[in-house]
């Protein structure tokens, strides 16, 4: 973005700050509607290398979550154990890995087809869509990579994608604090 983006912000909160100034019923509110518009005109956006980077580690953040939700899960749900010839941490990284892609692109399919079901049961249906997405996650990276975690049955995915979930959300809110 360049100095005609900045340019055209400026001129944005000029206008934004003159029409404040002659229609706003309270003057506080007004001031503080100008201060926050001159504060939205004078910062340009990252660039996109910063955004990139941003990203990168927030998917970054999100796999690590991820796998250490999947080691919490295995450690505690007794159908569910590390698969392969690799060391355990690397199976909970691929299966962290496929989780992440799984959930991004099918889940939301998933979640749509679903919609009616979830309605109906008052959105715990979508607790069986997580499994889904945990038992698809293990598999591809089973059958692709040779290593991942092994699931014996529906319950253990089950109470497995409830851990998940609930890990996921504490780690969430720990590292946006």
């Amino acid at each position: 973005r360049g100095l005609g983006d900045v340019y055209k912000r400026q001129q944005y909160a000029r206008k934004l700050h003159e029409y404040l100034r002659q229609w706003a019923p309270k003057q506080g509110r007004a001031r503080a509607s100008i201060r926050v518009a001159k504060a939205r005109a004078s910062h340009a956006s990252l660039p996109r290398l910063a955004q990139e980077r941003i990203s990168t580690m927030r998917f970054m953040l999100n796999w690590l979550f991820t796998s250490i939700a999947i080691a919490i899960a295995t450690f505690l749900v007794p159908g569910i154990q590390p698969f392969g010839i690799a060391d355990a941490w690397v199976c909970f990284a691929f299966v962290g890995l496929f989780l992440n892609i799984v959930d991004s692109l099918v889940k939301p399919f998933l979640t749509v087809i679903s919609l009616p079901l979830t309605i109906i049961t008052l959105g715990i249906f979508q607790l069986v869509v997580n499994s889904f997405m945990l038992e698809l996650a293990s598999y591809l990276s089973v059958n692709l990579l040779g290593v991942g975690i092994s699931i014996a049955s529906f319950g253990s995915a089950f109470m497995g994608s409830i851990l998940v979930s609930i890990t996921r959300s504490i780690l969430d809110s720990i590292a946006e604090d």
